[in-house]
């Protein structure tokens, strides 16, 4: 005789002769309540109710339930006086505002009149710094410098290129 197991999903695992669902049963996989299925006669029934594995189930070890787990300890990080803890976002909760010139004005009036490339650049570190100022992140400083010397480098820059266009004019007009 040969049968199948239904699982608790509906899968078949078989088939299977009865020494390996004595097997099964020893090892807990099947229980006095599990499906199985004749592959002869095709007819379902659970394993407490067929007369050939019924004596099998009712005399398997009842398995026991599986160990609990103690409990682990909630971690708590430990705390150092003077420093800031972080909130739940990651930021800190003890920071207050920081009062910085972002040099935003600068880099928008260098992206207009002088060289857009380097002014777009400033003006992206000049909002970064305002934004983390805001925050008080202390970052904000060396954002506003970064700022500060694009912005400044794209004036020279601006001037250089200026005079040089102006030179190159001038020249040109004389030689006519």
């Amino acid at each position: 005789m040969s049968y199948y197991v239904i699982g608790q999903d509906g899968s078949k695992y078989g088939p299977a002769d009865l020494d390996l669902i004595i097997q099964w049963i020893n090892e807990g996989r099947i229980a006095s309540n599990t499906t199985i299925e004749d592959s002869a006669t095709g007819q379902r029934s659970r394993a407490i109710d067929m007369p050939a594995i019924n004596t099998y189930v009712a005399s398997a070890p009842k398995t026991a339930p599986p160990p609990t787990m103690p409990s682990q300890p909630v971690y708590t990080p430990p705390s150092y006086p003077g420093y800031p803890r972080a909130n739940d976002q990651g930021m800190y909760a003890s920071r207050q505002p920081i009062q910085i010139d972002s040099h935003l004005t600068k880099s928008i009036i260098v992206t207009l009149c002088c060289c857009q490339i380097m002014g777009i650049i400033a003006i992206v570190f000049s909002v970064m710094a305002q934004s983390k100022a805001s925050s008080g992140d202390p970052s904000a400083v060396k954002d506003a410098e970064t700022a500060d010397t694009i912005g400044n480098w794209a004036i020279g820059l601006g001037l250089v290129g200026g005079i040089l266009y102006a030179l190159l004019m001038f020249s040109a007009g004389a030689m006519r």
